[in-house]
């Protein structure tokens, strides 16, 4: 019997390196996702910084001047950190995306090994039928040749 050759091999193939590239996409917006988190961190670390240091020198009687340059720095820091927070928000939208896609790519990859193996039980059951009836009569021709 010739050897078991399944038919739709390059596809698995295929499958798998679709896996492969939707697993490696996933890894790189995670990385962005958390690179951008990170920078929100610092962001409201230095915002918060930046007040305590505005109000305790508040006590010391500070400028009109010193005040105005000062607020006007948190108004910076808080314009960046809203446009941060949309950043992030677009960076675990996009971590869903390709979580999403690598669901989708391993459901496909699966579909295909399932038919892989159903159609390697089939061969292995077809084997094994044409081996006991090789055996059968193999039995039959030693019990005829005895008579």
């Amino acid at each position: 019997m010739q050897k078991f050759r399944f038919r739709l091999a390059t596809i698995l193939k295929i499958r798998h390196k679709e896996e492969e590239r939707a697993q490696m996409k996933l890894a790189e917006a995670m990385k962005h996702s958390f690179n951008e988190q990170e920078k929100l961190r610092r962001l409201t670390d230095q915002f918060a910084e930046n007040m305590n240091i505005i109000q305790s020198r508040q006590l010391a009687k500070p400028t009109i001047d010193q005040l105005k340059i000062a607020y006007n720095y948190l108004d910076k820091l808080k314009e960046e950190i809203a446009q941060q927070k949309t950043k992030v928000s677009l960076a675990e939208h996009r971590c869903r995306q390709c979580q999403l896609a690598l669901e989708q790519a391993v459901q496909a990859r699966k579909v295909v090994e399932k038919l892989y193996e159903k159609r390697r039980r089939e061969y292995l059951g077809k084997l094994c039928r044409e081996e006991q009836k090789l055996l059968d009569e193999m039995g039959t021709l030693l019990v005829v040749r005895k008579q």
